[in-house]
């Protein structure tokens, strides 16, 4: 049964009044610009009314901007450094190794470094204090530089596909 006037349909227990059914469901509130809920400065403060930051968000949005170059200048400090800079101990290549025999033993070649890494961060000792292995501190480069410290070794053979680095 339809409500003549706008074809909407008509619940059975409203049929004898003749008003249309209606959701009793709430639309959800929109998410916030971030899809974190949070306002637009990042903290769950929303923008002025006027459209224009407070001072306060405007110092914090400049903070995030230093915080991020700062990153983003240290990380490419991190990939000049050359393999033969890397300080690379027993326990490292120990696990290096193993984990290069693991992954041709389950045939699992081709496979991104990033396996290769986990493999590493399960197993590593950690020195105290340390909640994870962070391969900067313990060799003084990046994972992709000690990979390389083991391509020149001959013990694996790196390439690089698309936006991935695979071990062949």
């Amino acid at each position: 049964m339809a409500d003549e006037q706008n074809g909407s349909p008509l619940r059975a227990d409203d049929a004898a009044d003749g008003e249309p059914a209606r959701s009793m469901s709430r639309s959800p509130d929109p998410p916030a610009a971030d899809g974190n809920g949070a306002g637009a400065d990042g903290n769950g403060a929303a923008p002025a009314a006027d459209g224009m930051q407070t001072e306060e968000q405007a110092k914090a949005a400049e903070e995030r901007r230093a915080r991020r170059e700062e990153q983003r200048r240290r990380q490419a400090e991190l990939r000049e450094i050359s393999p033969s800079k890397l300080t690379v101990d027993d326990e490292l290549r120990t696990l290096f190794t193993s984990a290069v025999q693991t992954a041709v033993d389950r045939q699992l070649l081709p496979t991104n470094v990033s396996w290769l890494n986990d493999y590493i961060r399960s197993r590593v000792t950690l020195p105290e204090g340390e909640k994870k292995f962070d391969c900067v501190k313990r060799t003084g480069g990046m994972f992709s530089t000690l990979c390389r410290v083991f391509e020149q070794e001959g013990l694996i053979t790196l390439e690089k596909r698309k936006e991935s680095v695979v071990i062949v």
